[in-house]
């Protein structure tokens, strides 16, 4: 085979080992979607996390490989004949419908974490009924007036402390 065939080939197999990972996650996010709608559980935050990093990685991973493949094709080099330039948009194809699909996945789940989010402060503001009226974090030694009541707080150095001020419905 030819260096052009060669690279044509790696570039194939390297799509082909790639693509079910890509398509996987969008799985994944379908079957989170579901759980967030009915749950609404913070453990799935993490789960979020993952797909949006996963989802990077390998924008990152292929939009070099775009480039490349745009380079090629519009190279002006004799050994890059009409067969190589054929396959390599086949190649670049595909990478771009990979990238659409992890730009989809990508929104997808920032709308999901924006849902959760949203979920989780409605609960937080209506903690069994009650409505929420101050949350103070506590780094260091305070005293503050909160709402009429006087509070001493002793705070471990680097440990973070959240107070939840609940009052009557």
């Amino acid at each position: 085979k030819s260096s052009v065939e060669f690279l044509y080939n790696l570039i194939y197999e390297t799509l082909m080992s790639t693509t079910p990972f890509v398509y996987n996650i969008g799985e994944k996010l379908d079957d989170l979607e579901g759980k967030i709608m009915t749950s609404h559980d913070v453990k799935f935050r993490e789960e979020l996390l993952d797909i949006r990093t996963k989802s990077t990685v390998f924008k990152r991973y292929l939009n070099p490989q775009k480039e490349v493949l745009l380079k090629l094709i519009n190279s002006e080099e004799k050994i890059i004949n009409h067969w190589a330039r054929r396959h390599f948009k086949e190649n670049l194809n595909q990478i771009t419908s990979l990238l659409e699909e992890l730009d989809e996945n990508r929104d997808r789940a920032k709308i999901l974490h924006d849902e959760l989010v949203n979920s989780l402060t409605e609960k937080l503001n209506n903690l069994n009924g009650h409505k929420v009226h101050i949350i103070v974090r506590i780094k260091n030694d305070y005293e503050f007036n909160a709402e009429g009541v006087l509070l001493g707080v002793k705070a471990i150095s680097k440990i973070q402390y959240w107070l939840v001020i609940v009052t009557g419905k």
